[in-house]
């Protein structure tokens, strides 16, 4: 009887011991998973995360809530003083054919790097602000395409393009100035982002939603 009994807690304390390794087994590999998936999220932001950002930003100016400053979240490093170090690059245009633009010159297009910021944290995310002299998306595109492979060291990328205008210039250099509704949709250009999952996304009119 007492071996029986023996046998019987030995099975019993063998059965709790396969069944508690087991949940513990599944519940690391679960908490592994979920730790893998936070840090890819974390890693760089969807497109219509980047772009709200900025939409955010441009609202504050214009003083329509619920939006805040998001220029508070992030240590605004600056990776070239514009003082310094701003340069006016020049880009042949050259249209390849899955691109129709409406306007094609021999004119050289031309364009400022106003601003750039990298934003806080262990992964490459950097924002460009640039003012252009043309307004011609397809030509922009090309552009949007070009800095992107000047910056490709950044896992994520923001490239806002403004009109080379006293506006343009002030939004570009992220200038602490109350502007129009009107004023921002017509001096914002471009909204570029790229991201390593999705890929790049481009809107020629991201102006549009501060209608709403």
């Amino acid at each position: 009887m007492k071996k029986a009994v023996f046998l019987l807690l030995v099975l019993s304390s063998a059965l709790y011991f396969v069944q508690h390794s087991w949940f513990s087994a599944t519940d690391t590999a679960q908490s592994l998973t979920k730790l893998n998936n936070d840090l890819k999220e974390m890693a760089t932001s969807p497109h219509k995360d980047l772009y709200q950002e900025e939409i955010q930003k441009l609202a504050f100016r214009l003083q329509q809530e619920p939006y805040v400053q998001l220029n508070q979240r992030y240590s605004r490093k600056i990776l070239t003083a514009v003082q310094t170090k701003n340069k006016t690059e020049e880009l042949v245009q050259v249209v390849p054919n899955d691109l129709k633009s409406e306007v094609v010159n021999e004119e050289s297009l031309k364009y400022t790097i106003q601003r750039t910021e990298q934003l806080s944290g262990s992964f490459q995310q950097a924002k460009i602000y640039a003012t252009v002299n043309s307004r011609d998306k397809g030509v922009l595109k090309l552009l949007c395409r070009e800095i992107q492979e000047q910056y490709s060291g950044y896992n994520s990328l923001v490239i806002c393009l403004y009109r080379a205008t006293e506006t343009g210039i002030a939004l570009a250099k992220g200038n602490n100035v109350q502007y129009s509704e009107q004023d921002i949709i017509n001096t914002w250009l471009v909204f570029y982002s790229y991201h390593p999952v999705e890929g790049d996304y481009f809107d020629g009119e991201p102006g549009k939603y501060l209608k709403m």
